[in-house]
């Protein structure tokens, strides 16, 4: 008679267990499916926004070196006045900007804060510095003494400038390349 209870006991304990199971695994498979697909999402949102940010890195870049070739093609003409690119970062990175990120982001939701990062092409800018005052009174630039101003232009300056756009054009191409090794190998880890 004892061994008839247990045995119900038993078959009632297994019959909870099978419920609570099937109530309860498929929500345990799809929290870790759904955390899975998140991980994998923001896998390929972090590696857009890397190729992203060197995209726009290189346009910035490339229109700097544009800049400094057609100054150095200019330097022997007459009131030519230099160009400096202006390029600024996308985000305000000073310690005044990311304290009030953080002051915002970890106080007011808990969270890190989250800069992205980038560099962006804001125009350029005329050297203010006057060229050369030459006598050259034939020339049809001349004003009404005779004089035009040559080009503000130094080589050695927008040389080193271009070779600093060079650099860093090439750095960026390698961000993007770095970053497209890292994809294809993640998608390698997932087979």
């Amino acid at each position: 008679m004892e061994s008839a209870a247990f045995d119900d006991k038993y078959a009632i304990v297994i019959m909870i267990t099978n419920n609570l199971a099937s109530i309860v695994l498929p929500s345990i498979i799809g929290t870790i499916i759904f955390t899975m697909l998140s991980l994998k999402f923001a896998l390929i949102n972090s590696i857009m926004e890397s190729i992203d940010i060197g995209a726009n890195a290189l346009k910035a870049h490339g229109l700097r070196m544009d800049i400094h070739a057609k100054n150095i093609a200019n330097i022997d003409t007459p009131n030519y006045v230099r160009k400096i690119p202006i390029l600024n970062a996308t985000e305000d990175l000073s310690f005044r900007g990311v304290l009030t990120q953080m002051k915002n982001d970890v106080f007011g939701t808990g969270t890190l804060p989250y800069l992205q990062g980038g560099v962006v092409f804001n125009g350029v800018v005329e050297d203010p510095t006057m060229g050369e005052r030459l006598y050259m009174p034939g020339h049809p630039d001349a004003d009404a003494n005779g004089y035009i101003r040559s080009s503000n232009v130094n080589a050695m300056v927008d040389m080193a400038d271009a070779v600093m756009a060079q650099r860093a054009y090439e750095a960026n191409l390698a961000v993007i390349n770095i970053t497209k090794a890292m994809a294809s190998r993640a998608t390698e880890i997932g087979k």
